[in-house]
Order: C-alpha cells, then sequence, then structure tokens
C-alpha cells in the first residue's frame, strides 16, 4: 500500500507509540513499580505538548489523524494533573485514559491499514 503522506504518517506512528508507552506506564505506576515521580517523568519524556505544538496544522486539517492529538492530548493531561486526578478520583481514574488510549489507537491502526499489525497485549492490558 502506498503512503498517503509520510510526515502523517509518521506522526501516525509516533502516536500510536506514545499510546502504548502511556499504556505501560500506567500499568507500572499503578502496579507500584514505578514511583508518581518517574512516572511523571516518563510522560513528559515523550514530549506530548511540542507534538502538538509543532504538529497542529496537520492535526486541524486532516481529521482522519484527530485520534493522534487526543493521545497527545491525554499523555499531556496525565502529565500535568496526575496529582489532582489521584487525589480526587483514585487510581482507577487512570483506566479510562486506557480506554481513550486505546479507542485511539483502534482508529488510527485502520488509518494505516494494520488493523492486526500493531500488538496491544502489552502488562497495561491488566488494568482493565
Amino acid at each position: 500500500m502506498k503512503s498517503r503522506n509520510t510526515g502523517i504518517d509518521d506522526l501516525v506512528k509516533e502516536g500510536m507509540e506514545a499510546a502504548i508507552q502511556a499504556r505501560e506506564l500506567i500499568w507500572k505506576f499503578t502496579t507500584l513499580q514505578i514511583n508518581q515521580a518517574e512516572f511523571v517523568q516518563e510522560l513528559e519524556d515523550v514530549h506530548a505538548k511540542r507534538i502538538i505544538f509543532d504538529n497542529w496544522d496537520d492535526f486541524q486539517h486532516n481529521e482522519a489523524i484527530y485520534p493522534c492529538l487526543e493521545i497527545f492530548q491525554v499523555i499531556y493531561s496525565i502529565a500535568e494533573d496526575v496529582d489532582y486526578q489521584i487525589r480526587y478520583y483514585g487510581l482507577d481514574s487512570l483506566r479510562e485514559d486506557i480506554k481513550q488510549l486505546d479507542m485511539s489507537i483502534k482508529i488510527l491502526k485502520r488509518y494505516l491499514g494494520q488493523e492486526s499489525n500493531l500488538n496491544l497485549s502489552s502488562k497495561a492490558c491488566k488494568c482493565h
């Protein structure tokens, strides 16, 4: 299958990889394998805010990749507000973030024509 736009496809793949990484980090955090500071630092290392800013025009003009924007927004939001989220809603609130990441990954896989090419069976799935 010929690529539609290599830059957009690369952005989508980066989003999918970031979502999988975030799912794994959520699992590690909720199972106490990493502490909150490590969790936040590793989420910040994804550079979601910079990616959103640098690719804003692509996100605005290509609704097919909107789920990619949602992935980076979820990651950025968790990194910025995890203390508040946990204090008021508990660790279980991160399950909703996993559901959002899973839904976005599924849509983006279809965009790339990879219905079953990306393995989502990481340990992070145990949070469901």
